[in-house]
């Protein structure tokens, strides 16, 4: 008999029988395998294909399309209005995707385990149902990484898949949701309280302001360039003050049991029923409940009132108060426009295309189109300022992406043990003094602590140098070259830079769209891009000393300026170039 094991809580482990972990969850194994039973296993899964992955995501992007427009007629009956789905889809697109992939890859994955270990028996808790709903569509976020809501949530899954020859053993758990809200929802306030010179200055620039001012906030440019674009269409620039947004506390709360009625009707499959249990479940009560209160924090943030049109790169996902403005304004037919948003857009096969790209008028890109009418070429408005680089540079500089990068799925979290050890590789294949200019760069280490990567690296080498606050910009003007072990926004902007940057990622470019992988194949032919991490030390052993030789070479120039032509063009002049494009925008 096999059981098992889908969380970490430890009411679920039995050391008489044998038992798998679906999760390594980092430390987990050393715990079962030292401390519980030599019988206690953690689940060991070979990579998804491409191909694996496209059904999964094609299946999440079906039910999408078909519970949204359902979804909206809810919303409209419920508030008693006629908003357009691009309206509803600004507000909860995103979070309505999120939702929808996390049940389906944890569906297949629970499966696949099952299959795979011949699964006899599973614990699960019994007080899965009380998943309640969030309050802002960024609370999901919080919560996908809280221990006790990641069981809860799993436990109604695997309780709706009616698994044949699968006893489910039900245990107790504490069912104070209390608690669970406030470890989860860690922070509430979108920005930091203004200090007095502030709040005069916002008070000052508020007052300049003229009802069809254009709304330009949050571009990715620079503070500077950001300033002298709001000038260059003639206005002040502003410094919105976002109201801290708190839970209303309310007595009885709307019955969603109608909401799961209703929609439910449309679907006779009992897992599509469940699904449209769950995302009923977890609506974010901002948009339900709770929207006269979120309706209310406009009127104090001094929006433009017809602004010209509304630029953002930044907002479009989790800024609740902005995202209900602006698709108040869309209705009323002010422009839309949203700027990339780092890298993967366009060339990531599963990411593409994203909300935010279908609800906008148009999408500014860093190079790349391929609907002209929508998708725009413009630069990389992540451009940190060209420093001069000091004569004699030693370091390098290796940046990591942490355990909780991937928390829809347990996919990537099964490899994390193997994305460290390649990371490990890496370094003790470099040689001596190669290895002494070595800087390790954690991705806030403070914000994402599961992998606990400052223990394993000083448990790997006590002499490894960390760098756990500097910023990349300020890594940059001491940074000889940067190394990168996933695929990183930061490459973009060191090629478009031309600065010295190698990477290796552990599935190479499995995640590129089919018809751009010919630029990433340039980009491994020249030295670039890397198969493994044994293959990019070894190639920086050879040529550390003849650095800058190598990277201005002609092969390698002319595959960096064809790269960044599509993918992240440099703009010398981006105040002027984003002006033009905006106001060629505005005509048509």
């Amino acid at each position: 008999m096999t059981k098992l094991v889908i969380g970490r809580n430890p009411k679920f482990w039995d050391t008489n029988e044998d038992v798998i972990f679906i999760n390594d969850w980092s430390a987990i194994s050393e715990l079962a395998n030292k401390k519980l039973n030599i019988k206690h296993k953690v689940a060991d899964f070979s990579a998804e294909s491409p191909f694996e992955i496209l059904e999964i995501i094609s299946r999440s992007r079906m039910f999408e399309d078909s519970i949204l427009p359902r979804l909206c007629d809810e919303l409209n009956a419920y508030h008693q209005v006629n908003r357009s789905l691009r309206f509803w889809k600004t507000l909860i697109g995103a979070w309505l995707r999120r939702v929808i992939e996390m049940y389906f890859f944890r569906k297949y994955h629970l499966l696949r385990c099952v299959e795979k270990y011949q699964i006899t028996s599973i614990r699960v808790l019994s007080d899965a149902n009380l998943v309640e709903p969030t309050f802002l569509t960024i609370d999901f976020l919080h919560l996908r990484n809280n221990t006790e809501w990641d069981a809860r949530i799993t436990s109604k899954i695997v309780q709706s898949l009616n698994l044949l020859d699968v006893d489910l053993e039900v245990i107790h758990s504490r069912n104070d949701s209390e608690i669970l809200i406030g470890q989860s929802l860690q922070e509430k306030v979108q920005f930091a309280p203004e200090i007095k010179p502030k709040r005069l200055l916002v008070r000052y620039l508020s007052k300049m302001q003229r009802r069809n001012d254009a709304f330009i906030r949050s571009t990715y440019l620079s503070r500077r360039h950001e300033v002298l674009l709001n000038l260059s269409f003639g206005q002040f620039p502003q410094i919105y003050k976002f109201e801290e947004l708190l839970e209303p506390v309310r007595s009885q709360g709307y019955n969603r049991c109608q909401m799961s009625d209703n929609l439910s009707q449309s679907y006779s499959l009992a897992d599509e029923q469940f699904l449209v249990n769950l995302i009923v479940d977890l609506f974010p009560s901002c948009y339900l409940e709770d929207m006269p209160e979120l309706q209310e924090a406009i009127n104090f943030v001094r929006f433009p009132e017809n602004p010209k049109f509304i630029f953002t790169s930044n907002d479009f996902d989790t800024n609740e108060i902005f995202k209900l403005w602006a698709a108040l304004q869309v209705e009323k037919g002010i422009p839309y426009y949203i700027g990339q948003h780092g890298n993967n857009y366009g060339v990531n096969r599963f990411l593409s295309p994203s909300v935010e790209e279908s609800v906008c008028d148009a999408f500014l890109t860093w190079g790349w189109s391929r609907d002209l009418e929508r998708e725009v070429a413009c630069f990389n408005f992540k451009q940190p300022k060209r420093k001069k680089r000091k004569k004699k540079q030693s370091s390098l500089v290796l940046f990591e992406l942490p355990l909780e990068n991937d928390n829809l799925t347990w996919s990537g979290i099964h490899k994390f043990e193997n994305y460290m050890q390649e990371q490990f590789s890496f370094v003790e294949n470099l040689s001596e003094s190669i290895r002494n200019e070595l800087i390790i760069r954690l991705y806030q280490p403070k914000a994402f602590p599961a992998g606990q990567e400052i223990i394993r690296w000083k448990d790997f080498d006590s002499r490894v140098k960390l760098d756990l606050e500097s910023s990349s910009n300020s890594l940059l003007a001491k940074t000889k070259l940067a190394i990168f072990s996933y695929d990183s926004t930061g490459i973009l902007e060191r090629l478009s830079l031309n600065l010295p940057v190698i990477a290796f990622w552990e599935n190479k470019y499995m995640h590129v769209s089919e018809e751009f992988t010919g630029f990433y194949e340039e980009l491994e032919s020249v030295g670039i891009l890397h198969p493994s991490a044994l293959n990019a030390s070894n190639f920086i052993n050879q040529h550390w000393d003849d650095l800058d030789a190598w990277w201005s070479s002609d092969v390698v120039q002319a595959a960096v300026s064809k790269f960044c032509r599509n993918f992240s063009r440099h703009s010398t002049f981006p105040v002027l170039q984003l002006n033009k494009t905006l106001r060629e925008l505005l005509l048509k």
